[in-house]
């Protein structure tokens, strides 16, 4: 494999921002869900191919087919090529985690990466998966996962990463963040992780940021790398002989709260580590074992995954997992992963419910999410609250069909004729603004919702609010 450099996880909000610096920027990392929509299929947005239209190196990182659940997406593998396709990137990234699970032989998303058991079970059944993989023909890695859970499994931690790359032949993408993040919060050491995993299969490297609440250290990509992991940067990326690539995770939402020269700060510190890597080449020698397993894999999955998303299940193995601290963390991770895809997805409807219900709002988000399993697309989200809502709440009928029509016109390609029963303009703007709406004229008024403009016809004329 060639070099590919620094770079930075791609985001469209970033896209300026990374032509005005590609002194330091070599190659983006694209996260493809992100740019996927879903109605009755799978399909990629409209501007995709726009991408390969920046002067960088690509990488692919796939974030919803985890070498952990037990069954692939072949949907989603299909059109997961597709993108690989287009893109063409030297190999493709998946994690060593699991997000879907079973009730009653009905599959959900958990909401979340979670950790799958790690067992002989466990190290065949994500090889298996890692090979279906390999059916896109290209090289495959696979990312060092977090794992918050205080649970001493069948295989430890570097063991289990350093099994399943073995067995199935592929490369590591060794999260520093990530296994910091379990050091930290009580797992294994990152010395003892990196001295049991085959270093020489390290074909990239991610760097991040992260945060602390409720006593754990969250895997959150939020902000600058913490000074301490770049020191263990500084140690271990010298280690690495096949060493790539090197990547800094940041989210949008932390993109639009910090100075850019920050992150211009943190792709200056790759560029040093980037110029040390396999200075001092160390090769773990590395021998296939076999393990027990004590736990059956998909009775781990389902009851994990029923726990975090807060329904019920009662089991031995959910006695003894339910007494974990972290199962309240990833709880709330979830919640505010669901929270934050309503209000992105319905931002009006959101803030008419916040400012009218104040803290009921948040009551009616806990008895949803109870009811309803987490969705992997936040149009699906959006979907399930809106069949869910059922409450009388003045404009909050009109405010909801507009957004809707939206979320169909976005996903779908389809128009809708909204019929307000009060002046639009008004309640939009002011939700707009974040106030609620008074006074608003009373009246039939109608809105066009198109797939490419929204328009609002009045006694007059044809007004267009918006236009893509």
């Amino acid at each position: 494999m060639r070099d590919l450099g620094t770079g930075i996880t791609f985001f469209w909000e970033l896209e300026e921002y990374i032509i005005d610096n590609l002194d330091l920027i070599d190659v983006i990392e694209i996260e493809p869900q992100t740019y996927w929509i879903h109605s009755d299929r799978y399909r990629i947005e409209e501007g995709f191919e726009a991408i390969n239209n920046i002067p960088c190196e690509k990488l692919v990182h796939s974030i919803s087919l985890p070498v952990g659940n037990a069954t692939i997406d072949e949907e989603q593998l299909s059109l997961l090529k597709q993108i690989v396709d287009e893109l063409k990137p030297q190999w493709a990234s998946e994690h060593l985690s699991f997000n879907k699970a079973n009730n009653s032989n009905e599959e959900f998303d958990t909401g979340f990466f979670l950790p799958p058991y790690q067992s002989e079970e466990g190290i065949e059944h994500c090889v298996r998966m890692v090979n279906r993989l390999k059916s896109m023909q290209l090289p495959i890695a696979i990312e060092t996962g977090v794992n918050y859970l205080d649970y001493e499994f069948d295989v430890g931690d570097g063991e289990f990463v350093s099994q399943v790359v073995q067995r199935a032949d592929c490369g590591i993408l060794l999260d520093l963040h990530n296994v910091w993040t379990n050091e930290l919060n009580g797992r294994e050491k990152v010395k003892d992780f990196l001295a049991k995993i085959p270093l020489e299969r390290v074909w990239e490297v991610h760097l991040a940021g992260g945060l602390e609440e409720d006593g754990y250290w969250l895997d959150a990509h939020s902000g600058s790398i913490p000074d301490e992991l770049f020191e263990i940067g500084k140690d271990v990326i010298p280690t690495l002989p096949n060493l790539h690539a090197i990547i800094f995770e940041v989210y949008p939402s932390y993109v639009n709260d910090i100075d850019y020269s920050i992150i211009r700060e943190q792709l200056m510190k790759l560029k040093q580590l980037w110029r040390i890597k396999g200075s001092k080449k160390r090769v773990n020698k590395v021998r296939i074992e076999h393990y027990q397993s004590s736990v059956q894999y998909t009775e781990w999955l389902d009851t994990l995954g029923m726990l975090v998303t807060g329904q019920s299940v009662d089991n031995n193995l959910a006695r003894r997992i339910s007494k974990d601290n972290a199962i309240a963390i990833y709880k709330k991770l979830i919640r505010s992963f669901r929270g934050s895809m309503l209000i992105k997805t319905l931002p009006l409807t959101s803030r008419l419910l916040m400012l009218t219900l104040a803290d009921k709002f948040n009551e009616l988000l806990e008895e949803f999410w109870s009811k309803n399993t987490p969705k992997q697309f936040a149009a699906d989200e959006a979907k399930a609250f809106i069949n869910y809502l059922d409450i009388d709440l003045k404009y909050l009928k009109e405010v909801l069909a507009f957004e809707e029509a939206l979320l169909l016109a976005n996903i779908e390609g389809k128009s809708t004729t909204i019929i307000f029963d009060h002046e639009p303009i008004t309640i939009l703007n002011s939700l707009a603004e974040r106030k609620l709406p008074e006074d608003v004229q009373e009246g039939k008024f109608r809105i066009d919702v198109l797939p490419n403009k929204v328009v609002y016809i009045n006694e007059d004329d044809k007004i267009v609010l918006y236009e893509r």
